[in-house]
């Protein structure tokens, strides 16, 4: 007797070569796992499609898989590492906004690919248990500027998994880095310059102490910077 062929086959194999066409990477390699989703250099791997396959997961997998895509052709890793702060909470608010800006890139631009990461950052929201948070002293500061970021720039609400504890930082957070939130969807295409504005919100947050250099401050006053002039020994002059 003949085999059947598993039904999630012929999506998987659809799936690769949008994501492959999105990142513009024809040999990047995918593949798919009940492992934690992953992308490591050219090698993506994402989550099992179930043999049943219902339709919020597959706009879920198919938003990772954009997300990902999304990330290989419009971030720089040397970038990154040249404006990433040094303390751990502001690293996090840094990863956390450099991703949003990566989402909304594609949220921005295709409509279909707009909708899948909707599905996929609800889907994050319900993993982190954001919807179950009492106590606002415990909501990941990143993830809620996060979202308020995205809304900044696409006109999206937060998911319903994390409106509730957005909407209830939201003055103190307007109060606090409202003009800063404003600048960032005149970025959302410079990586850079939107680095330097997430380091400001970073900032306004109380978390200066955590971002080290500037370092565009540095190169500025390395540039600027009088060469040292060579010094004459007296002895040579007698």
């Amino acid at each position: 007797m003949q085999k059947r062929e598993d039904p999630s086959e012929p999506f998987k194999h659809a799936l690769t070569q949008a994501t492959r066409s999105l990142s513009e990477e024809p040999e990047l390699e995918v593949t798919f796992s009940t492992d934690p989703p992953r992308l490591q250099g050219h090698e993506m791997r994402l989550p099992l499609p179930s043999r049943d396959m219902p339709a919020e997961e597959v706009a879920r997998i198919r938003g990772q898989a954009d997300a990902f895509a999304l990330r290989i052709s419009h971030h720089d890793d040397a970038t990154n590492a040249r404006y990433q702060p040094v303390g751990s909470n502001a690293r996090a608010i840094f990863a956390a906004l450099e991703q949003t800006r990566i989402e909304c890139i594609g949220t921005k631009v295709m409509r279909g690919v707009s909708e899948n990461l909707a599905a996929m950052i609800e889907h994050r929201c319900v993993q982190k248990g954001m919807a179950r948070i009492d106590d606002l002293q415990e909501a990941p500061i990143e993830d809620v500027v996060a979202l308020l970021v995205r809304e900044r720039i696409t006109g999206q609400a937060p998911p319903p998994s994390a409106r509730r504890v957005v909407d209830a930082l939201r003055a103190d957070l307007e109060s606090q880095c409202g003009a800063t939130l404003d600048r960032f969807a005149a970025q959302l295409g410079n990586q850079s310059a939107f680095a330097q504005v997430t380091r400001q919100l970073i900032s306004d947050l109380d978390f200066a102490d955590e971002l080290g250099q500037d370092p565009d401050a540095a190169e500025a006053s390395a540039e600027t910077a009088p060469e040292d002039s060579e010094e004459t020994d007296p002895q040579d002059m007698a």
